[in-house]
């Protein structure tokens, strides 16, 4: 038997067991556990089988694997046995043949049963499950004897490997302020059990390790090893082998199932350079790396780290809105932690803001500067605490939003990437959500007529804050109506009109639209439009259509145009019957209701007969109302009456209905189809003929002349003026004269009056003349020849009056307002109506309501477009007054309309100026020193200081001194604004001095000269004086031993009282 060293390492496997063949020779296979193995552990595979028959002298090999690419290096192969055993019966005996570890050389000569075990070490992990195939081969022949090689790939395999061993690294201190040694700590964790190893390995899963390295820190110094330091869980251990920086322990110790085990050992450090001493450390079994994770192919060694001085990791996390919307608030929120090891110093803590944004507010005294917001320096932040800061800003309209903020200190950190702004953490990204609140008004008429075009103009508005993408209008059109145009591109489909989109529509910018439409012969139309963009709209109700704004109501006005053609013979005889015929038709658009006809017959002719009902009444046939007469319908009347004896008949029809008639000249009797003319017997063609002013001023007299003449051939009878001289009377707005009997063929007559002409407006004046004779022109005498009438234009005027008003007396300095009131006394409207105010010199302008400007001293106000007859416009302008004088102030108002009488608005009249007197006011000040204390009996002078404030000259000026009590004057001078006095102290006591100063020009704040602020006062506490003296007496000489006396006279000089007199006397030694 052969043993094969396999450098690895193995994981556990569950109990199995596996026939090869059913032959009496076989090998029956026991995988025992653990399985899977852990790293640094084992694995015991125990094999059973028979041998066949063999002879003394034969060999057997027995191998753990047979595959070549068995895992050598993972699973290690450490031990092996074998045992043999006799054969009873059918089953394995228990008389042991022999025991071996090595090679095997048969002394028996028999079949025997045999168990094979196997030790291997876990030394790396396996890439997947490893096939067991332990076999054995007699050479009793070159075959494999007890074996069946093509099965062995049913054996259970070993299951891939894992690990349960991890290292935390730790050090105390972890602060040297000053240097010194620190104690690292190497911990190592076995996480894994017992409880599954099989019988004979009962500690399969305890780890041993190989080795230890740590490499100390290089930066920002050198860490050296303190040596015979090394402890392993409390107990010397032998020191590593130090190569440069780099320490290895060369170890051959076990971490148990569920258990650690501690190296310590002390490193030195410098006292400088200060910051952060960072090492890492690892285990390794075989060629596998342990540290802090259970995983060797992560690389996270165990580090500790060391501050020298002051070290101080900070970290900062930056929170913020993902969205927010235009012109929102942002608040942005910053944390930062200090993660030692020692107190941080000098924190200061900036937020660099997004473009556009605008700085609103930040907490503990934040203050911003280009852009950058900084707090005040925090001066300690000891390690684990944090601080929390807050800026608040508003989004601009649009745009993405990187906040970015960064904390600093002076004291060494030993990793700024969590706090220089660089880190994901340090930044907050905010996408603005743009808001355009778009508006929509739209206009259109109330009212159409019936088939007439109307058109709707809409206005989009764009209130903000952010521009509006993509505009796009439509507009609903009511139902009936017939799409006739659209501006800008807009086209209609399925009874919606659509303009191209708008790209862009800027924060308060417009557009406009309109389309056009004929409107239907009847109905009420709703029309409705709407405005959408791209962009956001916080408010969709006055953009949508359903606001009031979004609609027009218009009323369509049905219309029916009812014309009349009327026929008669053009001549008849007298007496004789004739008759005319009515044809009325309606030319729509609308149907015509109530439809009614009515003949006016002629003067003179006799009523017969009308057919369809008419009947006649006072000279006109009337025909009963049809009730609707649809458009291009059409009705025929007729009517027969007898001639008069002479003259000739002039018949005239009219035709009107309730719906609304767009053109009544065609059926209101007075176009030429609507009548007809028949001549009986002789003819008198009356003609008018009518004069007049062309123009006339308002309320101006106005006298129409109208000549009549009779253009034959007969002679007119009966005439009949209208249009007042010659008994001329007025009713109704016409004037009418007595008859004229008869006027000859060739003759005339003339008539005349005289009116007053109204404020404005163009005057047309229609005169007619009737006889009762028939007139074969009527066109000629009945007001509708240019002849007949008069066109007449009145000159519009209009009378200003501008009163002016104002105080009678202002404050110097002080603010005063003038009012002008303009006022149109008529008869006419003033148009372009601008009032002037000449502002007095030395006044400082300071406003005007409704737009006024100043310039060069006059304030002038926009044009008032038009002031009606009575009515009136009021300015009014403020000014701050000189410091002296008499103020004039002069206003005028002008129009574009003929003014009769300016001398009441050009500034002339009195009331067009008013007069202010300056009230001077001076503010005097008094400002009293000296000094705080005076010895007493000891002079002190007092000093005073007048000051003129303004805004006028201060006049008369009296400066006084009220004395304290008890001092004595001394002396008094002093200039125009500054006084001195002096005075001597008392002895004793607290003196307060007053000072005022008064001028006859009013003061508008007394209380800063009156004596009573502060600055008008002076308090000087009298420092106490006694000048103490002393005399001694006393024998110039004594008997030895006798008794002397010495006498002790104090006297106080003055001037102040002496208190607590304490007397000594140093007796001779």
């Amino acid at each position: 038997m052969g043993a094969v060293q396999l450098v690895s390492q193995v994981f556990t496997l569950s109990e199995v067991r596996q026939s090869l063949s059913s032959n009496a020779n076989k090998v029956d296979v026991l995988v025992a556990g653990p399985d899977p193995g852990t790293l640094g552990g084992t694995i015991t595979i125990t094999v059973e089988g028979r041998t066949g028959n063999v002879s003394p002298g034969d060999i057997l090999d027995l191998t753990a694997a047979s595959y070549d690419d068995w895992p050598a290096d993972q699973l290690e192969l450490y031990s092996m046995s074998v045992t043999f055993n006799d054969i009873a019966g059918s089953t394995c005996g228990s008389t042991v043949l022999g025991t071996f570890t090595d090679q095997l050389a048969i002394s028996w000569g028999q079949a025997a049963c045999y168990t094979v075990v196997y030790k291997l070490r876990v030394r790396g992990f396996t890439s997947g499950p490893t096939l067991t195939s332990p076999l054995i081969h007699a050479v009793s022949g070159s075959q494999y004897k007890h074996t069946d090689p093509g099965s062995l790939s049913a054996l259970t395999p070993v299951s891939v490997t894992t690990a349960n061993v991890r290292l935390v690294k730790t050090a105390i201190p972890v602060s040297l302020p000053l240097g010194g040694t620190s104690t690292y700590k190497l911990h190592i964790i076995n996480s894994g059990s017992n409880a599954s190893c099989p019988v004979g390995d009962a500690t399969c899963n305890d780890v041993l390790m190989d080795d230890f390295v740590d490499n100390l820190p290089t930066s920002p110094g050198s860490a050296t090893y303190v040596a015979g330091t090394s402890k392993l869980d409390g107990v010397a251990f032998a020191d590593p082998v130090i190569s440069g920086s780099t320490l290895t322990w060369l170890v051959n110790f076990s971490v148990p199932a569920g258990g650690a085990r501690d190296l310590t050992y002390d490193v030195s450090f410098p006292g400088s350079p200060s910051g952060s001493y960072t090492n890492s450390a690892v285990g390794h079994i075989g060629t596998a790396q342990v540290d802090t994770t259970a995983s060797t192919g992560d690389n996270r060694p165990g580090k500790a780290s060391v501050a020298v001085g002051t070290v101080a990791d900070l970290s900062l996390s930056k929170s913020g809105p993902a969205t927010v919307n235009a012109l929102g608030s942002i608040t942005y929120t910053i944390v930062v932690g200090n993660h030692g090891p020692t107190v941080a110093l000098a924190v200061v803590v900036r937020d660099t803001l997004p473009a556009g944004v605008t700085f609103v507010s930040a907490n503990n005294g934040g203050t911003a500067s280009s852009g950058v917001v900084t707090w005040p320096a925090v001066a300690t932040l000891a390690n684990g605490d944090s601080i929390t800061r807050t800026v608040t800003v508003t989004a601009p309209v649009a745009g993405t939003l990187v906040n970015v903020a960064r904390a600093n200190t002076s004291s060494a950190d030993p990793d700024s990437t969590n706090n220089n702004g660089s880190a994901a953490a340090n930044r907050v990204t905010t996408t603005v959500t743009a808001l355009a609140d778009l508006s929509l008004s739209k206009t259109g008429p109330a009212t159409v007529d019936a088939a007439q075009n109307l058109t709707y103009t809409i206005v989009v508005d764009n209130n903000g804050p952010s521009n509006a993408a993509s505009v796009v209008v439509r507009d609903t059109l009511p139902a009936g109506v017939t799409f006739v145009s659209a501006d800008n591109g807009g086209t209609a489909s399925n009874g919606v009109v659509t303009w191209p989109a708008v790209a862009s529509l800027a924060n308060g910018g417009s557009i406009m639209r309109s389309v056009t439409v004929t409107a239907p012969a009847t109905g009420t139309l709703v029309n409705v439009a709407r405005a959408n963009a791209a962009t956001a709209d916080p408010d969709t109700t006055n953009n949508n259509g359903s606001a009031a704004a979004n609609r027009v109501t218009t009323t369509v006005t049905e219309l029916a145009d009812l014309s009349l053609a009327k026929s008669g013979p053009a001549t008849v005889n007298a007496a004789s019957n004739f008759s005319y015929t009515i044809l009325t038709t309606n030319n729509g658009p609308s149907g015509a209701a109530s439809v009614v006809v009515q003949d006016t017959l002629p003067a003179g002719v006799t009523f017969v007969a009308a057919d369809n009902g008419g009947a006649e009444s006072g000279g006109v046939v009337t025909w009963p109302a049809v009730a609707s007469l649809a458009n291009g319908g059409s009705i025929t009347r007729t009517v027969t009456v007898t001639a008069p004896a002479t003259g000739t008949l002039l018949n005239l029809a009219r035709a009107d209905a309730t719906t609304a008639d767009p053109d009544t000249t065609n059926n209101n009797g007075a176009a030429a189809a609507n009548r007809v003319t028949t001549t009986v017997t002789e003819l008198a063609d009356l003609a008018v003929s009518k004069t007049g002013p062309a123009t006339v001023n308002a309320l101006g007299s106005i006298t129409y002349t109208i000549l009549t003449t009779n253009n034959g051939p007969s002679t007119a009878s009966s005439v009949t003026f209208v249009s007042a001289d010659n008994g001329g009377t007025e009713s109704g707005g016409i004037v009418t004269w007595p008859v004229v009997a008869a006027i000859a063929n060739g003759g005339s007559v003339t008539r005349s009056v005289t009116v007053t002409a109204p404020v404005t407006g163009a005057l047309t004046n229609v005169a007619r003349a009737d006889g009762t004779n028939a007139d074969p022109d009527t066109t000629n005498n009945n007001g509708t020849a240019a002849a007949n009438r008069v066109t007449t234009t009145v000159t519009e005027l209009a009378d200003l009056a501008l009163s002016k008003s104002g105080p009678a007396a202002v404050d110097a300095a002080q603010n005063l307002t003038y009012t002008i009131v303009t006022t149109n006394n008529g008869p006419s409207d003033a148009a372009g109506v601008v009032v002037q105010d000449t502002l007095p010199a030395g006044v400082t302008f300071v406003s005007a309501d409704n737009g006024g400007t100043e310039t060069g001293g006059v304030v002038t106000w926009p044009a008032a477009a038009s002031i009606a007859n009575g009515g009136n416009v009021t300015y009014t302008v403020t000014v701050t007054a000189p410091a002296t004088g008499m103020l004039l102030n002069v206003a005028r108002a002008d129009a574009a309309t003929t003014d009769p009488d300016t001398t009441n608005n050009n500034g002339a009249a009195p009331a067009n100026q008013a007069t202010t007197i300056v009230n001077q006011l001076a503010d005097v000040s008094v400002s009293k020193t000296g000094p705080a204390t005076v010895d007493a009996a000891q002079n002190l002078t007092y000093t005073i200081v007048v000051t003129n404030n303004g805004p006028s000259t201060a006049s008369n000026v009296v400066a006084q001194d009220t004395l304290p009590q008890a001092v004595t004057f001394v002396s008094a001078n002093g200039g125009s604004v500054t006084y001195s006095v002096t005075v001597t102290a008392p002895t004793t006591g607290t003196l307060t001095n007053v000072a005022r100063a008064d001028g006859s020009i009013a003061d508008p704040d007394t209380t800063n000269n009156n004596g009573s602020a502060a600055a008008n006062r002076v308090t000087t506490t009298v420092a106490e004086v006694a000048d103490l003296s002393l005399v001694k007496n006393g024998p110039a000489t004594v008997d030895a031993a006798q008794n002397l006396t010495y006498t002790l006279t104090v006297e106080n000089q003055g001037p102040s009282s002496a208190t607590n007199v304490v007397v000594q006397d140093s007796l001779p030694k």
